[in-house]
């Protein structure tokens, strides 16, 4: 893929904009000890990406108990949105200064999360970095959730680009296979340790973290200005 063809950064919201994965671990063990159930660590990576929805089915289907999905999401958006009434939320590393050096050169931005627009909205509002970005994608908007692509079409939709033009940036797996899957530039920035095995696989471009993705994007533009 051409670096000439990138037109637009989509990123997903948790783990890659804003430090909520923390307090999301937190609140899904308390709403799984609301129910008398203990979250490991092999069913948090399971649930990672999805939407809530999504989980509320996983889970339930999990524990063979059709309302037990349902109320452990119920638990665990009132312990994570209760905390982020009365608590800053943190943004990572990197962000803001890539956000401000992509307005500048003119790229479309758009976040494309599972979380819901209500949430998503109020956490990027009370982090001020939601006046960077041009559209959005929420998983309350969508049928189908990640490694389905559907979150990134709405939000390539949006933008008015072709998915093989923009760049989807993403902490988790389900969302790097949707971002290949829909046809876009996927790049992988994984809370822990890049799995080099996955990269090859999939074929990816990884980073440790945001501002070595945003060096990564500089180099590439210079490049292209001494080639012109």
């Amino acid at each position: 893929m051409e670096e000439t063809t990138v037109k637009a950064v989509i990123f997903d919201m948790d783990g890659v904009l804003l430090n909520t994965e923390p307090i999301s671990k937190q609140a899904f063990e308390q709403a799984f000890k609301s129910v008398k159930k203990i979250l490991d660590e092999q069913t948090y990576q399971e649930i990672l990406g999805r939407s809530l929805s999504d989980i509320s089915y996983f889970l339930s289907d999990k524990f063979a108990d059709i309302k037990i999905g349902e109320k452990i999401i119920q638990e665990r958006d009132r312990f994570f949105l209760n905390y982020y009434q009365e608590n800053h939320v943190e943004v990572l590393p990197g962000v803001c200064s890539f956000l401000e050096y992509l307005t500048k050169r003119k790229y479309k931005l758009a976040v494309a999360t599972s979380a819901s627009k209500e949430t998503a909205e109020f956490l990027l509002k009370k982090a001020n970095i939601f006046h960077y970005f041009d559209a959005f994608s929420f998983g309350s908007e969508v049928v189908n959730a990640k490694p389905n692509p559907e979150i990134f079409l709405n939000a390539a939709e949006k933008l008015e680009i072709e998915p093989a033009s923009a760049y989807i940036v993403e902490d988790a797996v389900s969302g790097i296979v949707g971002a290949i899957s829909g046809g876009f530039i996927p790049v992988y920035i994984p809370e822990k340790e890049v799995d080099e095995e996955f990269t090859s696989e999939f074929k990816c471009q990884a980073f440790r973290d945001m501002e070595s993705f945003h060096l990564h994007v500089i180099e590439s533009n210079f490049q292209q200005a001494l080639e012109r």
